[in-house]
């Protein structure tokens, strides 16, 4: 049980991991093989390498996973895949965990929707090139990234509006989105930035309290396919402090949001950081 929020959350156990890695009987790895679609466009190809196991996301470089319990695994660079089994004990699902981008669960697909949406990959990134030279926006992003932002505000979000796999993204982060949607208050302007090399229409948007970056991804049929927020806080520049002051640093609830992603990869404990943003200010480069 989770009690975060408000909120109680209930999970249930879906594997055992052993960090010290177990051996692998290659006859079993047989029964991941195939294709778990993570996202409208993309889908996890999962092969066997002799006695190895290979994942690939759609646009993305292959990795190797190694065992580390009864179906779970993981690669070199703290990818975690576990498979998930239907009531019938048969392989229908994949959570892939990655230290950027969280947890992501993909159901089993067959070959045929494997290669159409693989297929629908190629054309789009195909298209990119001319958007990406000419930075041209998409027709209706920017309208887009504007009533969402006004949903989001009421409380309200427009899932008919959104792929499935979204949808389910900002219902999970609705609570703590809506909040920082508040605190940044009304909207006063958004510009184009440029098309990013993904496909992704890049915004950013000046609210009453702060700024925020805003990547669009449209599919085909007009709904949002992926939409990633990023809120950077106001004009305050960061500072300096020392790492005995670390436990006396908080944040202010009417200031302007700030989100920061750290990730640790070098493989041991870090016991302290020497550069801390002050209170909401945006880092600068």
């Amino acid at each position: 049980m989770l009690s975060q929020n408000g909120r109680d959350v209930r999970a249930a156990r879906i594997a055992e991991i052993s960090w010290q890695g177990v051996e692998a009987d290659a006859r079993p790895l047989d029964l991941y093989v195939g294709w778990y679609q993570l996202a409208p466009n993309r889908v996890l190809t999962v092969t066997r390498d002799g006695d190895r196991m290979v994942v690939q996301e759609t646009g993305r470089p292959k990795f190797v996973v190694a065992a580390h319990g009864a179906d779970a695994f993981s690669s070199n660079h703290d990818d975690l895949v576990i498979f998930l089994r239907d009531g019938q004990a048969k392989v229908s699902q994949v959570l892939l965990q990655e230290p950027t981008s969280g947890a992501r669960l993909a159901p089993r697909v067959d070959v045929a929707k494997a290669r159409m949406i693989e297929e629908e990959f190629a054309r789009r990134i195909a298209e990119v090139p001319d958007r990406f030279r000419e930075q041209a926006p998409l027709p209706g992003s920017k309208e887009a990234i504007l009533r969402g932002i006004a949903d989001m505000q009421r409380g309200a979000p427009n899932y008919d509006r959104m792929s499935a796999s979204l949808a389910a993204k900002v219902r999970r982060e609705a609570s703590q989105t809506q909040s920082m949607f508040k605190a940044l208050g009304a909207v006063e302007s958004i510009f184009f930035r440029g098309v990013g090399p993904g496909g992704y229409d890049i915004y950013g948007v000046k609210f009453a309290n702060g700024f925020a970056e805003f990547r669009l991804l449209l599919g085909a049929d007009g709904k949002a396919d992926d939409v990633i927020f990023r809120p950077d806080g106001n004009d305050a520049l960061g500072g300096v402090v020392a790492c005995s002051d670390e436990q006396g640093l908080k944040s202010q609830g009417d200031t302007a949001p700030i989100k920061l992603l750290f990730y640790n990869g070098s493989g041991t404990d870090i016991q302290c950081t020497s550069w801390t943003p002050r209170e909401n200010a945006r880092p600068k480069a």
